[in-house]
């Protein structure tokens, strides 16, 4: 009942128009601020922790927006699922930065694009795949239907969907040793024994170290992309991979990675997740949220 209920709401969501189902993820962002008292904590506890230098008000106002714009995003994301290929690419509001994306893909060295939860990640994986031939990673859900609804949205512009296990690992090498695109997400805890410790906004963070090892095993090149919500469409933000990433030094490699993903928050913080938990495994075995 639960798979099928899932399954019809996003087919439901999918026939009202972008602009509607923004504005509704807005509306429940808002009153979602208001009314769960965990997650507006949680929010504020990690703007405390990465802006211990802003005012109450900025970081208020910043975590009120983050929640509405990952409503947006939830709400946004079926209806970009079935919107096909002409329509991603209408919404693409500066066109040129592609130029980049392509131009580092055709030098024929692969190309791994570091994807945050920052803005519309799922129209960037959307409108990647449609310039170069992309693997990316998932976590499988339990509710089957739900998850052939998952593969077949981020599949529809040409990407290639792998679990996120050590097999999905497996494939992402292999498509960067065929000089290919793989697209990562760095910027959430990874599971114990999987990452190290490493600067993130000057606070030690328990970070994964894959992409580090995946670019300095095949010299790669990186770039890290965020797409902007803008009222009528999405703006790509795009930094080159910094020469520090393919240190042989992990500590040093993961360090770099987490700068350049401040970087790329610190251009619009109001559409970061920040609602996660990220600071759940501190080096002294505490926990912030708890």
């Amino acid at each position: 009942m639960k798979n099928w209920l899932a399954h019809t709401l996003l087919q439901l969501i999918s026939y009202l128009p972008l602009s509607v189902n923004q504005r509704i993820g807005r509306i429940i962002g808002f009153i979602g601020w208001y009314v769960s008292a965990n997650m507006r904590k949680r929010t504020l506890l990690n703007l405390d922790r990465c802006y211990p230098d802003k005012s109450k008000a900025w970081k208020t106002k910043v975590g009120r927006e983050a929640l509405c714009s990952s409503a947006e995003a939830l709400l946004e994301t079926p209806i970009l699922w079935k919107a096909g290929k002409d329509k991603i690419a209408s919404l693409l509001l500066n066109p040129e930065s592609l130029e980049t994306i392509k131009n580092t893909y055709a030098k024929g060295d692969g190309l791994i694009v570091v994807v945050l939860h920052l803005g519309s990640w799922e129209y960037l994986g959307l409108i990647t795949a449609m310039h170069t031939k992309t693997t990316s990673a998932y976590r499988p859900l339990n509710l089957p239907a739900l998850n052939e609804l998952v593969v077949e949205g981020r599949q529809s512009t040409g990407a290639r969907l792998v679990p996120s296990t050590f097999k999905g690992i497996r494939e992402l090498t292999k498509a960067l040793s065929n000089k290919e695109s793989i697209c990562i997400l760095p910027d959430q805890e990874p599971r114990r024994d999987q990452g190290i410790y490493a600067d993130f906004f000057g606070k030690p963070a328990y970070t994964t170290n894959l992409m580090p090892k995946l670019a300095a095993r095949h010299n790669t090149p990186v770039l890290y992309i965020a797409a902007e919500r803008k009222r009528n469409g999405y703006f790509l933000h795009i930094e080159e991979g910094v020469k520090a990433l393919y240190d042989k030094d992990l500590v040093t490699a993961c360090n770099a990675m987490n700068s350049q993903i401040e970087t790329m928050i610190n251009k619009f913080p109001e559409q970061y997740s920040w609602s996660y938990k990220r600071f759940k495994r501190l080096p002294d075995g505490t926990n912030l949220y708890s």
